[in-house]
C-alpha cells in the first residue's frame, strides 16, 4: 500500500511488478509511484464479506484496502483471507454434522 496522510493513494501488486517492472525491463531503482495502481478501490472496515467479494469481483482485484470512517488505511483484506475463513467455517460445519449423526447412519 502507498499512503499519503494515512489515506491509500496506490497499491503495488505482484501483477504491477510483473507488467511494469519485469516485462518492461525497468531497473530496480524505478520509483514505486511509477508502477503502482493509483486510486485503489477501498472498502469500509465494517463492510461484510459478501460486499468484499462483490467489490473484488467488480474491481478485478484480489486485495482491498480497508479504511475507517475518515478514509484512513486500517488494513487490507485479500481473496485468500476470505477463502481461509470459509474453509475453516466449512470444516467446523462438517465436524458439527458428523458429531450429530450416528455412525450407523453414515453407512
Amino acid at each position: 500500500m502507498v499512503v499519503q496522510d494515512r489515506r491509500p493513494v496506490g497499491i503495488v501488486t505482484d501483477r504491477d511488478l510483473a507488467l511494469r517492472v519485469v516485462a518492461a525491463d525497468a531497473p530496480s531503482t524505478t520509483p514505486v509511484s511509477t508502477v503502482m495502481t493509483v486510486d485503489p478501490t477501498t472498502l469500509p472496515v465494517h463492510a461484510t464479506v459478501d460486499t468484499a467479494l462483490r467489490t473484488m469481483r467488480m474491481a478485478g482485484s484480489r486485495r482491498l484496502p480497508l479504511v475507517d470512517d475518515d478514509g484512513h488505511l486500517v488494513g487490507i483484506v485479500t481473496h485468500d483471507d476470505i477463502f481461509v475463513s470459509f474453509a475453516r467455517e466449512l470444516g467446523e460445519l462438517g465436524e458439527g454434522i458428523e458429531s450429530a449423526v450416528d455412525s450407523s447412519e453414515l453407512r
